[in-house]
């Protein structure tokens, strides 16, 4: 069955859908659960929204609170991501998401490898280098991100190079800082006003943390190629072909994988019901099969621009509409950009979900505008 099929693309949105908790919201009390099924981004408190579609009545405080107890970090993920995750599945997010070998480094390291290759480094060692110097510097307390970056330039110039962004000075190449903290040495808060990293104890076990991984990709994302788990998580693509054929998978079409423990769930996905405001940089739309998701390339390019500034609605478990927010003073209104005209219970649904997230921008009033 071709993956554009109607019939297969409902049933994978059905099973992608259950399996980030869009089916039905989690209890209240249950945001580690929904925080642990693929990590959380959170620019620009978007991570409040991803919570909202997933978790009944989850408030601001009820995310500061775990944040402030420790049992919710940010850490560096998959790609040079700064994610939040359960404290508790730190090795998942981190080490779990590591290149495995000299091979999968260099694919993941592609921009810099001039650098790299002049160094003289490979890749392995040149990571091991990094995360070397960096336990060296947050031996003596936290540093903020600045801070810790000038201490790896100042270790190793080899590897830094001219910043290709905004600060247009020369520091330590950013893919390899990512790598050292996606090695799990550090994770980030903000301590007095200051984004800083904070030195925690190192995760091991690469290979079970990788497994469970794999194991909660698939569970969320599935079915996929090792190509989109590659793209996911930034691995090269033998490596994550690896990685599927060490877990416990099946093949349900030609090179698509799913858990083996899930195929009874795929054939008969649950019913999804309801609406559910996905901020941009929502776990879902992390998935990097975007034509399954959004067939429409001019739709996919409203989504997936390299700054994204579109959440997408979900009417049943399928994408229906793109959305922006526009706030003034305590009015908020979500904009919406409907693919197909919306029932009146959609828009019901949409004013409700306004309103709700109005509340959590302090806004005491909203609106929707279908544009």
């Amino acid at each position: 069955m071709s993956p554009l099929d109607p019939a297969y693309r409902r049933r994978v949105l059905a099973f992608r859908a259950a399996g980030h908790h869009l089916d039905r919201r989690l209890p209240h009390g249950q945001l580690l659960a929904a925080i642990g099924t693929a990590g959380v981004r959170d620019v620009r408190a978007s991570g409040l929204a991803s919570l909202h579609a997933r978790v009944e009545g989850v408030t601001a405080h009820d995310l500061s609170n775990q944040r402030a107890s420790g049992a919710v970090l940010e850490v560096i993920s998959a790609r040079g991501t700064d994610t939040l995750v359960p404290a508790n599945d730190v090795a998942v997010f981190t080490i779990g998401t590591i290149p495995s070998d000299e091979e999968s480094l260099r694919a993941r390291l592609k921009p810099w490898l001039g650098v790299l290759d002049r160094s003289g480094h490979t890749a392995v060692d040149a990571v091991e280098a990094v995360k070397d110097a960096a336990r060296e510097a947050l031996a003596n307390g936290p540093l903020a991100v600045g801070e810790l970056s000038t201490a790896l330039t100042a270790r190793l110039p080899e590897l830094s190079d001219m910043c290709h962004g905004r600060c247009g000075a020369v520091h330590i190449v950013q893919g390899l800082f990512d790598l050292a903290g996606e090695s799990g040495l550090w994770h980030q808060a903000n301590i007095d006003g200051t984004r800083r990293c904070i030195a925690m104890p190192e995760p091991t076990d690469a290979a079970s943390a990788r497994r469970e991984l794999v194991r909660r990709y698939l569970g969320c994302y599935g079915p996929a190629t090792p190509a989109q788990l590659a793209e996911w998580c930034g691995l090269g693509v033998a490596d994550a072909a690896h990685s599927l054929a060490e877990a416990d998978t099946v093949q349900v079409s030609p090179r698509r994988y799913l858990l083996a423990e899930d195929v009874r769930r795929f054939e008969s996905p649950p019913v999804i019901a309801g609406t559910r405001v996905l901020p941009p940089r929502d776990p879902y739309l992390l998935d990097r099969d975007r034509s399954t998701l959004i067939p429409d390339r001019d739709k996919q390019k409203e989504v997936w621009r390299a700054t994204p500034i579109d959440g997408v609605v979900l009417v049943e478990g399928v994408p229906a509409a793109t959305w922006r927010s526009r706030k003034a003073g305590h009015q908020f209104a979500l904009q919406v950009r409907a693919f197909r005209k919306l029932s009146k219970d959609t828009l019901a649904a949409l004013r409700h979900e306004a309103a709700a997230i109005a509340a959590h921008r302090d806004c005491t009033a909203s609106d929707v505008v279908i544009t």
